[in-house]
């Protein structure tokens, strides 16, 4: 017999992994009954909102006041909405140079003062209303050079005739 909740709690916590495969993983564990479940169902909308990167639609479907549950599919799992939060501010440092401090407010879901503190935490640096996030995947030139024997430059070449 399988506990609908156990299922719940452990795809709840794979959705907030840093490794997006776990989710999935998960999934193909699962028989069609089971995602049919609401609260499973619900879990499989919001992965697709956070794969899309629809984070204000995810947190608006997930504590949805007119939700007929009276618990959130989260409930019990510790650290549920921080480690999402964690997840979701990647994202934005990925992508994002500028982005106006109110689009970071809803993308995270917390007030001013909060988003306030993380870009101090993250090294943001914070312009009115505008955060301005420290570019991290600079490329940088590398020269690379080979000697190659003339000798192996006519094996090589030798070979190349034959095929």
């Amino acid at each position: 017999m399988l506990d609908l909740d156990v299922i719940r709690r452990i795809l709840a916590k794979a959705l907030i992994s840093a490794i997006p495969a776990d989710f999935n993983l998960c999934l193909y564990l699962l028989t069609d009954e089971i995602c049919k479940d609401a609260n499973i169902a619900k879990l499989l909308a919001l992965r697709e909102s956070l794969e899309r990167a629809q984070f204000v639609k995810f947190w608006r479907d997930m504590y949805d006041p007119e939700d007929e549950e009276e618990e959130s599919v989260v409930d019990g799992i510790a650290g549920f909405d921080n480690g999402l939060r964690k997840l979701i501010l990647a994202e934005i440092t990925a992508t994002y140079q500028k982005i106006p401090l109110a689009s970071v407010q809803d993308m995270v879901n917390l007030d001013e003062e909060a988003v306030l503190r993380l870009a101090k935490e993250n090294g943001w640096a914070v312009d009115g209303s505008v955060v301005t996030l420290p570019v991290k995947n600079e490329v940088k030139a590398s020269v690379i050079s080979e000697n190659v024997k003339f000798e192996q430059l006519t094996k090589m070449v030798s070979a190349a005739n034959d095929i």
